[in-house]
């Protein structure tokens, strides 16, 4: 093999190897969720952009005391029961948002049916629509998840059996 040829390929290895770093470290940075625990008690709860079902883009602050997690359509159902009739101005009350997790719906699915009936709910349900940010928050299948926060630092963190359990929490705790 000739030296230029030879030259040619060494400078295309090391190419090769800058490229392949350079992906990896933009992956990694990019998909921080990714590696990332689960919230834990003592955590900043970070100011994380979500989407509404009406498509408006809220940024959770320091004012959000309660976060709730629903992971499936089970612990939507649960909870969708009890707020039907109270609706936002409850969440208001007690500063709590509600987070549901609908990465795992078919998109189809979402937009021609669940979205235009989440459209309809009295109380503003913020959503994750893509794999990796709803992975940090503990979960168990059915249930909710009550986040409690202080000025964003994570206080305490409670797997709930319902709706109704939820509202007997925090109407218990005002």
């Amino acid at each position: 093999m000739s030296l230029t040829k030879r030259n040619r390929l060494a400078r295309f290895h090391g190419l090769s190897r800058t490229i392949f770093g350079v992906l990896l470290f933009s992956l990694i940075l990019g998909n921080s969720t990714l590696l990332a625990d689960e919230w834990a008690v003592g955590d900043t709860f970070d100011a994380i952009r979500y989407e509404d079902q009406h498509g408006n883009i809220k940024i959770l602050d320091s004012s959000v005391r309660h976060v709730v997690f629903l992971a499936d359509m089970d612990a939507k159902d649960s909870l969708h029961e009890e707020l039907e009739s109270s609706g936002q101005d409850w969440l208001d009350k007690h500063d709590a948002v509600i987070i549901a997790d609908i990465h795992k719906m078919p998109y189809l699915v979402s937009v021609m049916f669940a979205l235009p009936a989440m459209r309809d709910y009295s109380y503003v349900l913020h959503l994750i629509r893509e794999a990796g940010p709803g992975d940090r928050f503990p979960k168990q299948p059915g249930r909710l998840t009550l986040i409690e926060l202080k000025n964003r630092k994570i206080v305490s963190i409670e797997i709930l059996e319902s709706g109704k359990a939820l509202f007997n929490k925090l109407d218990g705790s005002q």
